[in-house]
């Protein structure tokens, strides 16, 4: 009976003591929320979060402003210009490693714009003994007609001519197709063939048109490197989740120009001469035609309240798409025909418009 009473005894002091403690964690806990310091550093970090997200509107969420841009739907056709390389590897072929890996996020990024309002086509012109590199589930354009080896037959590298094809013909080759409303769009996006979109890039390209009144825009890349930084294996096609996920320290920013999105109206009045692909300048001419739209059309609503039509986004705004490497193969001696040729050809499409850049 002695221990029974002791065991008691203990549970009630026990319990007694546990109450006291939690009565004593309570009025603690209400002492601190009720804290002005406290309430003041909650305030202001609310404010500073607020601030934060109303200052990144590529902060993608999928519910709310997915459902927000619903309503206004957009044709987008992307314009991709491909070629074959001939010593490709496995598993890129007939691509190099930058463009198998392009195409594979432009699929992705296409099959992900799919639960908003938006209508994305991809399509492809290539060189007439090329055409059967167009992916499938690509609109296939008319082959180009001419390209640098038939231009300049004297250039060559290496005893070979380059079959470069000229950024004009490229856009021409889609607009030649306004009577196929399959094509016909509200915006065109043109990439470098070895850029590589993130997931939601079509769902921000929508949000920018939509949001911003921009008629067209131009966006920086991120560097990023060739091989997965966790196995340390070449990026492939199976590496979409790893390139959207990667984090900061091994995204570079580049000022360089290689994405383009104008509106049809807009494509329409671009006009690069003799421009052509690979080498500088092409994207600061690309960047200079479509100023010159923009500029045009500003003066034409002077009066009216609508923002001006173009804009330039940083890479790290975006963060929209990606380059594998910095590789600048136009920096080689033997390139200095092509790349020397391409500033005169951009040179002549600056002169028509001396003041744009001013």
């Amino acid at each position: 009976e002695t221990i029974v009473s002791n065991i008691q005894h203990c549970k009630l002091t026990t319990n007694k003591k546990n109450i006291e403690h939690m009565h004593t964690k309570q009025i603690k806990k209400e002492t601190m929320w009720k804290s002005p310091i406290l309430r003041m550093f909650l305030f202001i970090t609310l404010v500073i979060y607020l601030y934060i997200m109303l200052q990144s509107p590529f902060r993608w969420d999928h519910k709310d402003q997915t459902e927000s841009l619903q309503k206004q739907h957009v044709h987008i056709t992307h314009l991709w210009s491909p070629f074959r390389v001939g010593n490709c590897v496995t598993p890129f072929c007939p691509y190099d490693q930058a463009q198998s890996v392009a195409l594979a996020s432009m699929k992705r990024a296409q099959a992900n714009s799919q639960h908003a309002n938006l209508l994305v086509k991809l399509a492809a012109v290539t060189m007439p003994d090329e055409l059967d590199i167009v992916p499938e589930g690509f609109e296939t354009l008319e082959p180009f007609n001419r390209s640098t080896a038939t231009q300049y037959p004297n250039m060559t590298i290496k005893g070979k001519h380059r079959k470069i094809p000229f950024w004009q013909d490229i856009l021409q080759s889609l607009l030649a197709q306004g009577h196929n409303p399959a094509l016909r769009s509200d915006l065109i996006v043109y990439t470098n063939s070895d850029i590589i979109l993130h997931e939601d890039f079509y769902l921000k390209i929508h949000q920018i048109y939509i949001e911003k009144g921009r008629d067209c825009f131009a966006i920086n890349r991120q560097t990023i490197p060739k091989e997965n930084t966790e196995t340390k294996k070449p990026y492939t096609a199976k590496d979409l989740d790893a390139i959207n996920n990667l984090p900061t320290q091994f995204r570079k920013n580049h000022p360089g120009f290689d994405c383009f999105v104008f509106t049809w109206e807009a494509a329409k009045t671009l006009d690069l001469g003799d421009v052509y692909l690979g080498y500088p300048p092409i994207g600061s001419v690309v960047l200079t035609e479509m100023i010159r739209y923009a500029k045009d059309k500003h003066q034409q609503t002077a009066n009216t309240s609508k923002p001006f039509p173009f804009q330039l986004f940083a890479s790290n705004e975006t963060r929209a798409t990606f380059h594998l490497g910095e590789d600048r193969a136009w920096l080689g001696q033997e390139q200095k025909a092509f790349f020397d040729l391409n500033k005169e050809n951009g040179k002549a499409v600056r002169a028509r418009y001396a003041n744009v850049l001013a």
